[in-house]
């Protein structure tokens, strides 16, 4: 990524703060360089081109780039809480036993979020509704994300786009 696109695009500086801020539950496992190192489960540019999509609705076009900073943080925060095990941060990404941490999840949960965050953003306030979000990716919680499970063979941005339709339909079972 040339220094002109770092400059000129919110979503590439705020993938960058979201690999290496205290704050983000990513942080050290997005590759900057695009050289993938064993800690490392997705890179840079797939970062940012799927915060740019996690941003798309009309109702967060007004928010900021710190507030779109911490918005990842709480929305991965939640995440990372309510799936401990397919957290996986240990070992080689060839090893991983789930795609939650791989490109594939990463597309699905922006693709979900694209369609529905802004029915978890508080306008008035620019703020989330972060126990409203939480209850809703509770209610994915049971979704199989192994790689030999229900999305065998499905990665990228198809079994994202699959992954993140069923995201959808759990997350707005009441």
């Amino acid at each position: 990524l040339s220094h002109k696109n770092v400059q000129n695009k919110w979503e590439i500086r705020v993938a960058n703060r979201f690999a290496t801020d205290e704050e983000s539950p990513m942080k050290g496992m997005i590759s900057l360089t695009g050289q993938m190192k064993e800690q490392h489960r997705i890179q840079l540019a797939a970062v940012s081109k799927n915060i740019l999509r996690t941003f798309g609705s009309a109702s967060l076009e007004e928010t900021n780039e710190d507030q779109r900073f911490e918005i990842m943080c709480e929305i991965w925060s939640l995440i990372k809480q309510k799936y401990p095990e397919e957290w996986e941060t240990e070992g080689k990404r060839r090893e991983m036993k789930y795609k939650l941490l791989e490109l594939t999840g990463f597309i699905a949960w922006s693709l979900a979020f694209n369609r529905n965050l802004g029915f978890y953003f508080d306008q008035e306030d620019s703020e989330l509704k972060q126990s409203r979000l939480s209850k809703a990716i509770d209610r994915t919680v049971g979704m199989d994300w192994k790689k030999d499970g229900e999305f065998t063979g499905l990665t990228g941005e198809v079994g994202g786009r699959k992954m993140a339709a069923k995201i959808e339909r759990l997350m707005q079972q009441e």
